[in-house]
C-alpha cells in the first residue's frame, strides 16, 4: 500500500464521518488494484448505498465505470455519480455483468436484472434466476438457499423450474429440476 493509500485509510477509519455508520471494502484506484477496508463509510438510504464522499473520490472505476463496493448487507455497483445498485455476491464479489445484465434482489426478496447503468431493467415475480445465455435465463418460482461445503458455499433447490426470455417472458412450462429445463434449453439451440 502507497503511504498515501495508507495515510487516507488511516483518516477514514481513525475520524468516522458524521452519518456514515457501515464499515466497506471498496478498490481504491491509489492502491494499485487492492481492496482497502474504511469502517466509517457508507450508509443504506433505502435501496441505496450512500458512500462518504473521501470514499468515492478514491473508488476506482475500471473501464465501465463501475466499482464494486462490499457494504451493509453485501455488494453492490457504484457509478462515478455515486448511483449504486445492490447485487447477488458471486465468487466472493459483486455478481458479474453477463450479457450486459447483473442480478440483486428486492426488498421482497424476488431477483431483479439491472444493466450497466445499473437501471432497474426486470424485476421478475421469481425466487432465484440465474445469469443470462444466448438471451435467456433460468428461473425458479419456489427455490430456497442450501448451504454446502460447510456453508462456505450454496446451491438452489426448489421444484418449480422454467426458463424466461430478456423481456421476463417464461419459455418453457414448469419442470421439476433445473436439470429439466437446461437439457430443454440445449435441445432448443440444436
Amino acid at each position: 500500500m502507497s503511504p498515501l493509500a495508507l495515510l487516507a485509510t488511516l483518516l477514514l477509519s481513525a475520524s468516522p464521518p458524521t452519518g456514515y455508520p457501515l464499515p466497506c471494502m471498496y478498490p481504491d484506484r491509489f492502491a494499485q488494484g487492492s481492496m482497502e477496508h474504511a469502517a466509517h463509510c457508507a450508509r443504506e438510504e433505502g435501496e441505496a448505498l450512500v458512500l462518504a464522499p473521501a470514499v468515492r473520490e478514491r473508488l476506482d472505476f475500471g473501464t465501465e465505470a463501475l466499482a464494486p463496493v462490499a457494504a451493509g448487507r453485501g455488494w453492490h455497483w457504484v457509478r462515478p455519480d455515486g448511483v449504486s445498485a445492490a447485487v447477488l455476491t458471486y465468487d466472493n464479489g459483486a455478481d458479474d455483468f453477463i450479457e450486459g445484465r447483473t442480478r440483486g434482489r428486492g426488498p421482497d426478496g424476488l431477483m431483479r436484472y439491472y444493466d450497466s447503468r445499473l437501471d432497474l431493467v426486470l424485476q421478475t415475480p421469481y425466487r432465484w434466476a440465474e445469469p443470462y445465455d444466448h438471451g435467456r435465463a433460468i428461473v425458479c418460482d419456489d427455490c430456497r438457499t442450501e448451504r454446502v461445503d460447510g456453508g462456505e458455499h450454496s446451491i438452489q433447490v426448489g421444484t418449480r423450474w422454467s426458463a424466461i426470455d430478456r423481456d421476463g417472458r417464461r419459455l418453457l412450462p414448469w419442470q421439476t429440476s433445473r436439470l429439466a429445463v437446461q437439457e430443454a434449453l440445449d435441445a432448443q439451440r440444436r
